[in-house]
This record gives structure tokens, sequence and C-alpha cells, in this order.
């Protein structure tokens, strides 16, 4: 409650640095709620660069620190206490991304971060959500999410409203289209072209995502927005709308062979969104046309606001909001590999009782915990490949494996938790592990130790154990365990595995029943 109050009245920025344009948000809270008060956006052609050279050109990247400056005077005109300011794919490409930031840093004083793939379907799942509210029920239903940017573009599966899988492509509209005219084909050869890439794309998409046949299809991104503008041209622009194959074939009558220039005009939307309706437009009426969905959901989404909630989240000290949806790729990975889901979610329990019951011994983080959470549902899933050395293949999977929510130096820690689940504990001479900072190293073997322990507990794999208590005496750390049966092979294994607990948490581990 206090830092609710602590809360009132602040005002907080965010900055968004996308593929063709800068925007600012200021926001207030006022009895609870957010309340915005400036909205700010200017063209910015990122994108432009990165998708033809691989870099920003020194030309932009000077016109984007003066702009993040005159934005960082904004704030301080508001009184901004509190800021984020974040980047998507065109920096996330850009072969100088370092050399961008850096100066951002050095110019504006602004620490920009560049959103990874799963980072953005976790804000745009979250957006999503919030905008169909009372709309759209997606409980005990198939759904397909498309956030189709100027660079890039996310695809995840929802299951019972989770996400349970993605895929990230480097397509864009923008970029799609910067391709084709660069290659002086005519209208119609343009037109043809973006019809064959987006079938191409769309058979591809039905490959490495399953069941793509969902009954629902939402999607979002600038360009969407756009397709409201024409939809709606003579009345407001609603959050959400419901667009069929003969609406968006309409949409693409309207448009072809029309220069962007004229249709930007005459809808009143932006030159690079008005080049990119074309292609936004065909690739959707295709991914319709492989889904069970009559419609198209079509949802207006707002990054920075979510950003917003996700910072004042971080502030509140909460847990994730989309955790759920973590466990739940998670496990969709697991079953992916053919794991033991009754083995994997005892050792899951056990995991997390420890944890939990030896907090003040580790004095690790609620997000240490769900990367925890996360290693012990995936710790056996290398066995899909072979049971000899199946540790360091379930690092390899899980190295290799995008869980939204996740970013990827956080995939990296558990795929090590994985691997010293078992076996040689952590050690310098293992290159993925001493290429981690210290910090990162520590909490590896401090997880890696719990799940080590949970993981010998179910060494029968029949869920015959259970942890009664936790009690730290001297040096000793007491360990009350519970079961009906023989504990002979669990005890053994235990005995082979608390090594690298006693190691990192400086105890002597005795199992009392």
């Amino acid at each position: 409650m206090k830092r609710e109050t602590a809360m009132e009245n602040k005002i907080f920025g965010v900055i968004d640095i996308g593929s063709h344009a800068a925007r600012l948000g200021v926001y207030q809270i006022r009895a609870g709620k957010t309340e915005e008060l400036e909205r700010l956006s200017v063209p910015l052609l990122l994108g432009k660069d990165v998708f033809n050279s691989g870099r920003v050109s020194t030309r932009n990247i000077r016109l984007a620190t003066e702009i993040i400056s005159d934005f960082v005077n904004v704030m301080a005109e508001y009184g901004v206490s509190e800021r984020r300011a974040f980047t998507t794919s065109a920096i996330r490409e850009a072969m100088n991304s370092e050399v961008f930031i850096d100066r951002v840093k050095r110019v504006c004083g602004i620490d920009l971060r560049v959103l990874e793939p799963s980072e953005e379907v976790k804000l745009t799942c979250l957006a999503v959500r919030e905008r169909l509210k009372g709309y759209i029920r997606l409980k005990k239903r198939k759904a397909i999410v498309c956030n189709i940017g100027t660079g890039s573009t996310q695809f995840y599966l929802l299951d019972d409203e989770l996400v349970v899988s993605m895929l990230s492509l480097n397509f864009g509209t923008l970029r799609l289209r910067e391709i084709l005219e660069d290659a002086h084909t005519g209208a119609r050869s343009v037109h043809q072209a973006i019809e064959d890439f987006s079938a191409n794309l769309v058979a591809t998409i039905s490959r490495l995502i399953p069941n793509l046949a969902a009954d629902a299809l939402i999607v979002t991104g600038g360009n969407t927005r756009s397709l409201l503008n024409i939809t709606h041209h003579t009345k407001k622009v609603a959050n959400y709308a419901s667009l069929g194959e003969k609406d968006l074939r309409a949409i693409e009558k309207k448009i072809s062979g029309v220069p962007p220039e004229k249709i930007a005009e005459h809808y009143g939307i932006s030159d690079h969104y008005a080049a990119g309706l074309e292609p936004c437009c065909i690739f959707i009426d295709k991914l319709l046309a492989n889904t069970f969905a009559n419609k198209a959901t079509i949802v207006v989404t707002d990054t920075r606001s979510v950003v917003l909630r996700d910072m004042l989240l971080e502030i509140r000290g909460g847990s994730d909001e989309f955790e759920k949806d973590i466990l739940t790729s998670a496990r969709f990975t697991g079953e992916k590999y053919s794991y033991d889901a009754a083995h994997a979610e005892h050792v899951r329990s056990l995991a997390l009782s420890l944890f939990d019951k030896t907090a003040e011994l580790h004095r690790l983080t609620q997000r240490d915990r769900l990367l925890l959470d996360v290693a012990a549902i995936l710790h056996d899933v290398g066995q899909f490949i072979d049971t000899r050395q199946h540790h360091k293949h379930s690092m390899y999977l899980v190295a290799n494996t995008q869980i939204p929510g996740l970013s990827s130096r956080e995939i990296r820690i558990v795929s090590l938790i994985v691997r010293y689940h078992r076996k040689a504990m952590p050690r310098r001479a293992h290159p993925e592990y001493a290429s981690l900072p210290e910090e990162e190293r520590m909490r590896v073997a401090s997880l890696a130790a719990i799940l080590r322990v949970a993981d010998a507990l179910d060494r029968s794999h029949d869920a015959r154990v259970a942890i009664t208590s936790v009690s730290l005496k001297g040096k000793n750390l007491n360990l009350g365990v519970a079961s009906e049966k023989d504990l002979s092979l669990d005890m053994l294994s235990l005995k082979r595995k608390k090594d690298l607990f006693q190691n990192q948490f400086c105890v002597n581990l005795k199992v009392v029943r």
C-alpha cells in the first residue's frame, strides 16, 4: 500500500524508437489510474537504413539524438520521475547498433533497451488481452496472434488464453516493400511478388507453428491500424474491428497501384504505413485462408502503455503477470520433446518448495524462482536425443528455444541450470558457464544446486517423496521428508548430488524422516 501511495501523482515517461518513427508517451498516476499527459511522434527512418544497408546512417544517428534530446526536455518540463526507453527490430538488426545505443547514452543520457522478439510477444499479448476484454472470449479456444511490424513480425499460438509457442521472422511490410522497389519492378509485378511471397511465408509458418488452423486470428501492428483508417475513413477509428476476406480484398482493390503518398494524403496516415498497406492486406488475407477463422480481428495496441505497466509492476515489486504464459510455453516445449511430464512436475514442486523454505539461505529473487521453475520443467528434455549425456543435450535444446517472456540472457541461464542438474558441477573450464558475468554464474550455481537436490529426491520417478520441513541448525540444514515407500534409491542419488548445494550455501545437508 505504501508503494501505491508513493506512486500517486508521479509522472512517468516512455520512449519508443521504432523502424520509422520515434515516439514519446508521458503519463501520470491519479487516483490509482493512469492518465496520458502527452503523446509525440516524430518521423525517423531507421528501418530504411538498416533494411537496405544493414547500418544506421550517421545522419540518422545524429537526428535520433536530436529527437531524443527534445523528448528528454519535454519530460523535464513535465517533471518525469521514472522513464524507460526501448527499441525493436531496426536497431536490433543494425550492424552498428552498439554505436547507436552508445551515442544515445552519451548525448541524451538515456539507456536504450533493445527489445528481443520474445519480449515483444509478451508486450503485444498483454496489450491485446487488455483491448479485447469483453469483446472476444479466448477461453478454451486456440488463436493465432500476429504482430505485423514494419521490420519484423511475431506470431504466437494461444491455447485457452495462454501463449504456448512463438515464431519471429524478419518479415516486415516496410522491409518487403523496400526490397521489391529496389528491384525496379512495375506495380503489377510488385503486387504479384507480394502475393507469392506472402503465400510462401504462410506455408512456412504452417510448418513451424503447429495447429495454425485455429478458430481465431488476431492481428496487430502499425499497418493494421492503418487498415482501420481505410475501413473507418468517415468515422472515428475503434480499438478493434473484424475484417473478412471480402473486406480485405476490397481494401486491396482500393489501394493497388495507387502511389503511397496519395493513399497517405487521402486517408490521413503516414507515407510509410501507406507503403506497407498492400503487403499487410495481402498477407492477412493469405493467413486467414489457412485458419478456421472467418474473420481477422484487427486490434489497435499501444506498446508504450504496456511498457509503462511493466515498469509500474517492477516498482511495486509484483510478480510477472506473464508468468503463466512462460510456464505454459515451457510445458509445450517439453511436450514437443516427449518429456516425462509427471516427473518434471514433481521435481518442479520439490525445487520450488526447497527454494521457498531456504529463502534466508540463498537470498535469491522471485525472478530467479521463475527461472528455476522453467529449468525444472525442461531439465530432462535432452533425453529426446539420448539418455546418455542428456543434461548436455537438454542445455542445447533449451539454449535454442524461444520462450515468450524470457530474454535470451535468461534462456542462457536456464539452459545452464538444466546442464548442471546432474553430473559435473559448474566450472570455469566450461565455456558457456565461463562466458557469464560473475553474478550470473552465482545465480546458475545456486539454482542448479537446488534443482540437483530436487531431481535426486525423485530418482524413482514416481513422486514418492515430499519435503515437509527445512531447518538450519548451526552448519546443518535438516531436510524433513515424508514417504510411505522405500527411499533407498532416492537417498543414494541425493548423497551423490548434494555436493553443489553444500558447497554453494556452506551447509551440511541432512535428511530427517
